[in-house]
């Protein structure tokens, strides 16, 4: 029966996107311009271009005059903008195509929390049906810049996990691999849980594991850069430029600002929380039957990541 809400939250989900679309609405706001024009460019054919090189981007990041979208993850607006080549291209198909893949992206995250919820009845059906609209509402939130892309490889993770039991390294290394090009920042945060939820695994570590996760970060990789229109490294300095830059803003440095504290995006943290506390629930939950040594392991990993965030 859960199905049927699911069905019914994403309809809507998707009803609305049809609707935004026709009309164009809601606008863009923020900074999500200096995001989404390279996705119309590269939908009319000029390639994957940043017309609207607002502050705090800066001639550091591309050279002086340059405007390659080099500094954030490309997956989104590679996907987007080829979907608005293929339709009439410029800023009414790639707004219409987004509001649409926003809603199937929700549809997919609900589902991965669906596979997590031991709840029945009532409870179920209104999860089910409230979940996409969530979802969907949390995607529209940051409309126009790349990080929906983050929910769906996300979602997919959690899906795999619930639904194949073994622990499956390709699959997820690929998926981690996904997220890292689709936003760099929440990326490191995946690898980060893969490596958490591995530790959780009750198997010994074999060789073989490291060999079929290693294969399945360079098949994102491969992937990824096989359809990037830019060098590789290209891409690389330029994220590192255009982090450095964000957490050197006036308004202050490190996690806060960029991540609760800034004015285009405020609050940008608690969007990705929800998906990614039902990632680390089930770790927390058989952390107290690891081994000492495993414990230690697991606790290291996550504070070197936040050492690394606050830095």
């Amino acid at each position: 029966q859960s199905w049927k809400f699911l069905a019914a939250g994403a309809g809507l989900a998707l009803g609305f996107a049809f609707l935004a679309g026709l009309k164009t609405w809601p606008p863009l706001d923020g900074d999500a311009p200096a995001y989404f024009s390279p996705v119309v460019e590269f939908s009319q054919g000029r390639g994957l271009v940043n017309q609207v090189w607002l502050p705090p981007l800066d001639d550091s990041i591309d050279g002086a005059g340059g405007r390659r979208y080099v500094y954030h993850g490309f997956v989104y607006p590679l996907v987007i903008g080829w979907l608005g080549r293929i339709s009439s291209g410029g800023a009414t198909a790639c707004v219409a195509w987004m509001h649409i893949f926003n809603a199937l992206v929700a549809t997919v995250a609900a589902w991965s929390v669906l596979c997590f919820c031991r709840w029945g009845g009532a409870f179920r059906a209104g999860l089910a049906f409230l979940a996409p609209l969530s979802f969907f509402a949390l995607c529209e939130g940051v409309a126009g810049r790349p990080e929906p892309a983050v929910f769906l490889w996300l979602g997919l993770g959690l899906i795999a996990v619930q639904k194949v039991p073994s622990f499956c390294p390709f699959l997820l290394s690929f998926l981690a691999g996904m997220i890292f090009f689709s936003s760099p920042a929440a990326g490191v945060l995946a690898f980060v849980l893969l490596a958490a939820f591995r530790l959780t695994q009750k198997s010994e570590f074999r060789f073989q594991e490291l060999a079929l996760g290693l294969t399945g970060v360079l098949a994102a990789v491969g992937i990824c850069f096989l359809f990037y229109p830019y060098p590789a490294m290209d891409w690389i300095m330029g994220v590192w430029r255009h982090s450095r830059i964000n957490l050197d803003l006036p308004q202050g440095q490190g996690f806060f600002s960029t991540w609760i504290g800034r004015a285009q995006t405020p609050l940008l943290l608690f969007t990705f929380a929800v998906p990614f506390v039902l990632a680390l629930w089930p770790l927390f939950r058989i952390f107290p039957n690891l081994s000492p040594l495993r414990r230690i392991m697991f606790c290291s990993l996550g504070l070197a990541f936040l050492y690394r965030d606050w830095e």
